[in-house]
């Protein structure tokens, strides 16, 4: 249950160890942990390799990175998901992404968050 580490002793939610099996359980227990892992680059892209989940409640300031969601969707290609809207939307990532792996499933998910009016070229 994610919630309860919401519950648990602060030293708990600091603990790496602890936090990744609650997230290997279930990701969106990342956003019980303490603000130090939701921030630790290292850390997330491990988390993200258990669930993708993990990214939506790391820091706003990782999902914001162009170059650490590119990252991320090395180790999970639906990380683009949980990116903030001006990332995800963003039609120079799209085409990096694809750039970076050119298979039909990200093609078709990257395609899933253009806008209408605007295209890969």
């Amino acid at each position: 249950e994610p919630r309860a580490l919401r519950l648990a002793h602060q030293w708990l939610r600091e603990d790496p160890e602890f936090v990744m099996d609650g997230i290997a359980k279930n990701g969106t227990t990342m956003q019980f942990a303490a603000e130090k892992l939701q921030t630790d680059k290292n850390f997330v892209l491990k988390a993200v390799e258990r669930s993708v989940q993990s990214f939506g409640a790391s820091a706003k300031a990782l999902r914001s990175d162009r170059k650490f969601v590119l990252e991320c969707m090395k180790r999970n290609s639906t990380s683009l998901e949980y990116a903030t809207p001006e990332v995800r939307e963003d039609p120079s990532l799209h085409a990096e992404a694809i750039q970076q792996d050119n298979t039909p499933l990200v093609r078709h998910y990257v395609g899933n968050f253009r806008s209408p009016s605007k295209g890969l070229e």
